[in-house]
């Protein structure tokens, strides 16, 4: 078994810890049950298949609300989600202040949380320079307590699509301002597309996900056309609802399999047809999560 190592503190280095915790202040708190905390945060950072794909989340707190925004190198999987009553207690804690943000390194967050929690309630406190931008802390109460150092670099939001939440409109809609709504909105449960990801896992020969519409339904469909020679899967899927201008087939990569992993029940994909992106929407009790996927070959 692996043991855990302590470090050797200096008594420059206790004090110095000692001065940096008295210029903090607590500038905000997370407070909600230990699994529904760490759910938030795998969901938003598409932790389903163990490893995360996002590695760093920003994080964005006011009052009652928590918006968490990220994109993956070349924003080919972006990410948007909202957390309201899934928590029970969210609450900016420094006067005349609207939000406070922060950044999250996903896998050490994770770590600490899980030596801290594993059942019970918890509290996640935000702390940092009321003047700064970004808060340079956490910490943790627990049954056990953590205390960690996060990015606080202003530059990094420079990496945050921070206009993305602008792109939904009201219904959660992936509506940009150039454009309308997408003309294909799929409703099904997560079970059908993960038929979808084992049929492509299990063949070798293909590296991508479909997403077919033919005759008003959500269709499976690898290989069967292209390659009537060789073994192939088709047939429809279970949808509730699908409304399409025309039949299509796009193809994904990149987020896919986590995407899917990391949701359950019922979700919307949004879309149009010649290889546009494919936006996915979770409506649930509490929270909204969003993620858009762009298609091979984009």
């Amino acid at each position: 078994m692996a043991r855990l190592v302590q470090r050797k503190y200096s008594l420059k280095s206790t004090e110095k810890t000692k001065a940096t915790k008295m210029s903090e202040e607590t500038l905000a708190v997370i407070e909600g049950k230990a699994q529904k905390i760490k759910k938030a945060l795998q969901e938003a950072a598409l932790s389903g298949t163990g490893d995360s794909y996002h590695d760093d989340v920003y994080f964005n707190i006011r009052d009652d609300v928590v918006n968490t925004v990220v994109g993956s190198p070349g924003n080919i999987v972006l990410s948007y989600c909202t957390f309201t009553s899934h928590f029970d207690n969210i609450e900016v804690q420094v006067e005349d202040t609207e939000s406070v943000e922060a950044i999250i390194e996903v896998d050490k967050f994770l770590t600490y949380f899980g030596f801290t929690a594993d059942t019970g309630d918890v509290r996640v406190s935000f702390r940092g320079n009321p003047d700064s931008r970004l808060a340079t802390a956490i910490e943790i109460t627990g049954s056990l307590n953590a205390r960690l150092m996060i990015p606080d670099s202003e530059s990094i939001l420079d990496e945050v699509p921070m206009n993305l939440p602008n792109s939904f409109n009201e219904e959660e809609r992936y509506a940009p301002e150039e454009r309308g709504e997408p003309p294909v909105k799929i409703k099904a449960d997560t079970e059908s597309i993960e038929r979808v990801i084992e049929v492509v896992e299990y063949d070798p020969e293909i590296d991508y996900y479909p997403v077919t519409v033919e005759e008003g339904e959500l269709t499976l469909n690898v290989a069967q056309e292209d390659a009537p020679g060789r073994d192939s899967v088709w047939g429809s899927l279970n949808a509730h609802s699908v409304e399409s201008p025309e039949d299509f087939t796009n193809h994904y990569h990149e987020g896919f399999t986590e995407t899917f992993n990391s949701l359950s029940g019922e979700v919307e994909l949004q879309t149009a047809p010649s290889g546009a992106p494919v936006v996915v929407v979770k409506k649930a009790d509490g929270r909204v999560l969003r993620h858009m996927l762009g298609p091979v070959g984009n």
